[in-house]
Order: C-alpha cells, then sequence, then structure tokens
C-alpha cells in the first residue's frame, strides 16, 4: 500500500504520519485518508478522493492488519536536540522530542 501512495519502491511511505498526541507514527491511510489520498492521485483525479476515502480505510485496516503493523522500516537514532529518522534512501532530522520506549 505505500508503494501505491508513495509513487516508490524503496523509500519511507509518504503516508506514514506522527501523531503528537499519541506520541508515535500512525498509517495516514487510516487516520488521514482523504488528505493522504489528496496527496497520491493526480491532480485531475483528486476530486474523487472523497469517494475513495471509505474503500481506501477499509482497506488499509484490511492490508496492515487492523493497525498491528506496518511494513515501513524506520529507524529512530537520537543525538543532542534532535531526533534523526533513517530509512533505506533518504535521513529526516525532526525537532520533536525523541520517543520512549522503555
Amino acid at each position: 500500500m505505500g508503494a501505491l501512495l508513495s509513487g516508490r519502491r524503496s523509500g519511507s511511505c509518504a503516508a506514514v504520519q506522527w501523531d503528537d498526541t499519541l506520541r508515535q507514527y500512525r498509517c495516514g491511510a487510516i487516520v488521514s485518508t482523504q488528505a493522504v489520498l489528496l496527496n497520491a492521485l493526480p491532480q485531475v483525479a483528486r476530486g474523487l478522493a472523497p469517494l475513495l476515502a471509505p474503500l481506501l480505510r477499509r482497506l488499509g485496516l484490511r492490508w496492515i492488519s487492523e493497525g498491528t503493523g506496518c511494513d515501513s522500516y524506520l529507524e529512530v537514532m537520537r543525538s543532542a536536540g534532535s531526533t534523526t529518522i533513517a530509512d533505506s534512501d533518504t535521513t529526516v532530522v525532526s525537532r520533536a522530542d525523541p520517543i520512549r520506549h522503555d
């Protein structure tokens, strides 16, 4: 699903989003379905986003086992004052507080 929404076969999924309230990454295909579709669809097809959103959300829940997993690979590396998120192609630096997994 990530390859379809991101338009690429490697690298980070464009649909993965940070949720400040839950302090975790969430699949945008489930939590922000219409916004993800607007970014993924070509300009001429964006008017279909409201019609396709319920289908994408339903498929997303099914394809990632209703929230139990996602095949996106992110590695969080901590350094002073920032959190670095690395995947196979790119590195993104975020100033957000690091996630603690104790």
